[in-house]
């Protein structure tokens, strides 16, 4: 049996020699919006385990990398600075982010980019895979600001809604999912998806 094709890349934390390519793609793909590349080093000093990369398995022995992700783990306070759109995701720094091994009071999803289709569906699977471990951890809340279309929709795939339902807009603007909730949204979809599907045989 052939495996889905994103099943052809890895995800592993970055070093710090992926740091300034992380930092290219990011200033790419977000048109210059992103943190500076030092303040990004000092993210990962402070944690390395935020910024993740998505590589092919044929280029593990090559630098170069085909996306990321990035999930900053916060502070009760500055969370709800994010949750209303007081501090922005460019401007965290390392006194927004727990210390250690300290339990975060939710996370914030900085950004998710990659090169192909194929690795998009890596990066966005890891990413999935990362949160459902902290929400085994009881880490629930979870914040995003989609800035693109595409961003958006893979949001309210999975469960994000928009916090300022005041909004006109949706883009760009804060999006929150309860991890908890999700996760028992979509095992009830599945058994009575099982339910049905047994039903009708």
């Amino acid at each position: 049996m052939d495996l889905p094709d994103w099943f052809h890349f890895h995800a592993d934390p970055a070093s710090f020699s992926d740091l300034e390519e992380i930092h290219q793609m990011a200033f790419e793909f977000f048109d210059g919006d992103v943190s500076t590349l030092e303040s990004m080093t000092a993210l990962h000093q402070h944690n390395d385990k935020i910024f993740w990369i998505v590589r092919g398995n044929r280029k593990r022995a090559q630098k170069k990398i085909d996306g990321y992700f990035c999930v900053l783990p916060l502070k009760e306070a500055p969370a709800k600075l994010v949750m209303t759109e007081v501090l922005r995701g460019a401007k965290i720094t390392n006194e927004h982010l727990a210390a250690g091994d300290d339990k975060p009071y939710a996370l914030y999803v900085g950004a998710i980019a990659a090169q192909s289709l194929f690795s998009r569906a890596a990066a966005l699977n890891h990413l999935v895979g990362f949160l459902d471990a902290c929400r085994r951890q009881e880490i629930v809340n979870v914040y995003a600001r989609p800035v693109t279309n595409d961003g958006l929709r893979v949001c309210r795939h999975h469960g994000f809604e928009i916090v300022d339902k005041q909004a006109d807009a949706p883009l760009g603007k804060i999006h929150h999912l309860d991890l908890d909730r999700e996760y028992r949204r979509r095992s009830n979809s599945a058994y009575i998806g099982g339910a049905r599907r047994g039903k009708a045989n």
